[in-house]
């Protein structure tokens, strides 16, 4: 009975042995792939940049863009108007107002948006410029004759959206796009 005993013992220890090595045999490799460093993968971005410029001849602005690289944009700007004082220019304490003091005129190629800002309707390619920028023409109505010792001046804020994908002007500014990618309506 010793022998069986002892042969029974020897199968046991060699199964325990087998055991060990299967899973020393799976867990070295396993442990060898999650130490081995796998070279760095990087995934950068640069986002684009627009450069526009105001052009005036005095009179009339437009905006070109001068950006260095392949991107067009879609323009937009904002008229800020005010009157002001003809010797000092000191802004004088009473807001102009749309529709009020002054109207929007020459606005060919130019939105108004529901935001109330100017949209040139097409793409600006590189080099290239806008039309005229919108014109104000005051209204002096009976009462404002105090206004008259005062300018009214126009002073243009301006934007650019890259025009590569049309996904980033309609959702930057809400606008609706033609099949010919040119700006149609801004929400």
């Amino acid at each position: 009975m010793a022998k069986q005993n002892k042969t029974g013992n020897t199968k046991v220890i060699i199964l325990i042995l087998a055991v060990v090595l299967l899973l020393v045999a799976g867990f070295v490799p396993t442990l060898a792939k999650m130490v081995t460093k796998s070279s760095s993968v990087s995934n950068s971005f640069q986002p684009g940049k627009i450069v526009l410029e105001a052009n005036t001849d005095g009179e009339y602005t437009t905006i070109t863009n001068t950006t260095q690289s392949d991107v067009g944009a879609y323009i937009r700007v904002a008229i800020v108007v005010n009157y002001q004082d003809y010797d000092d220019n000191s802004i004088y304490h009473e807001g102009a107002i749309e529709g009020v003091d002054y109207t929007i005129i020459d606005v060919a190629d130019w939105i108004k948006g529901a935001d109330g800002f100017y949209y040139y309707t097409k793409p600006v390619a590189i080099g290239q410029a806008t039309t005229v920028l919108p014109q104000i023409s005051r209204n002096l109505l009976p009462g404002d004759e105090h206004k008259q010792e005062y300018k009214l001046v126009s002073t243009y804020v301006f934007a650019g959206v890259q025009s590569n994908t049309a996904d980033a002007v309609k959702n930057s500014w809400n606008a609706t796009l033609d099949q010919n990618g040119n700006i149609v309506s801004v929400a």
